[in-house]
């Protein structure tokens, strides 16, 4: 069987309209109830007993890219 895919290309990645004769705008509808779904009120964390002993092992360096990307966006922390 071979597929049929519709393509819009963009800057980064090509979007895909329609795979196979589904077209996107067929589940136009779905997608707006995904949307006004309120999130849950209850939070979940994980967490350690506090007895638990925890040993650092080890610190990655941040990368030249990292670096270069958080100092530029001002994301960073600075020390």
């Amino acid at each position: 069987m071979k597929n049929s895919v519709e393509l819009i290309p963009t800057d980064s990645l090509p979007l895909v309209i329609t795979l196979n004769g589904h077209s996107l705008s067929d589940y136009r509808q779905e997608a707006q109830s995904y949307a006004l779904e309120r999130a849950s009120a209850t939070q979940a964390s994980i967490r350690g007993e506090e007895s638990e002993q925890v040993e650092l092992r080890q610190i990655r360096r941040e990368t030249p890219e990292e670096h270069a990307l958080n100092r530029r966006t001002g994301c960073a922390k600075r020390s």
